[in-house]
């Protein structure tokens, strides 16, 4: 990915060109031969080829790590170049979870520091202004996006928390499952959200969040699942604001 350093660039002018690059490797391995290219600023171009064609070896010359081509490479000054490797870079003195964690290091330190934080919560003698504000500030970090296997998208790192909360502490993840929740519905990800509504019921039957109801309209809105639906409006709590309204949604799809 080209980044715009300095503001102003001329609409007309390359970011980048290359005239009659050639790259051959020893002894006579020859796999980029007289590329001329030329792009303008905000272009999308899409680099395809059969396995051994020099995609590669074009796209390391463009980022400045491959010096050993003959031709011209120039990108117009002002600009840098961001470089994501096919194969990344392993630790081979670490074992395969040992590279893992170092791929997420970064993330599982604010996950550990924010679990020790919550747990400061629970000390009497405590500065609960301190561990506010310490708080605050981690959950600042945890609005940043991390790509997530499960969910299949991007999510805030602070999911990533959340849900570890939830697998790692059952008793204390009421919050954290409705946080999980809301998140899973801002990414439009229904059944996982309607999974972790039954989680926070099922662990929290008294819980003071209405989830019962949010589970209720997940399930019949979102899901078309009008049994499940009637299932968890029939367990709002009459104590909930919510009661009646759920009384009739479970009358409404007997029907």
């Amino acid at each position: 990915m080209l980044r715009p350093r300095l503001t102003g660039a001329m609409a007309h002018e390359f970011i980048y060109t290359c005239y009659k690059v050639a790259r051959v490797y020893p002894p006579d391995r020859t796999v980029l031969e007289n590329i001329s290219l030329s792009f303008y600023p905000g272009a999308k171009i899409g680099v395809l080829g059969a396995n051994g064609a020099g995609k590669s070896s074009l796209l390391r010359i463009m980022a400045g790590l491959d010096d050993g081509y003959s031709g011209e490479a120039r990108l117009t000054p002002g600009f840098t170049v961001g470089y994501l490797a096919q194969e990344p870079e392993l630790d081979p003195s670490k074992d395969v979870r040992g590279n893992v964690m170092d791929g997420v290091a970064a993330v599982q330190s604010i996950i550990d520091r924010y679990n020790e934080v919550m747990t400061m919560w629970g000390d009497p003698d405590a500065d609960y202004d301190k561990i506010g504000a310490l708080q605050a500030e981690l959950e600042d970090k945890m609005r940043d996006r991390v790509l997530d296997a499960t969910v299949g998208t991007y999510v805030p790192i602070g999911f990533v928390t959340y849900r570890a909360i939830a697998e790692r502490y059952p008793s204390f993840s009421e919050d954290a499952l409705w946080r999980m929740s809301e998140i899973l519905e801002d990414l439009n990800r229904y059944p996982l959200q309607a999974q972790a509504l039954t989680d926070l019921i099922t662990r929290f039957p008294q819980t003071n969040y209405e989830a019962a109801w949010k589970l209720g309209e997940v399930r019949e809105k979102r899901l078309k699942n009008k049994s499940g639906a009637s299932e968890a409006y029939a367990k709002v709590p009459a104590t909930s604001s919510k009661y009646r309204d759920a009384q009739k949604k479970v009358q409404e799809l007997a029907r």
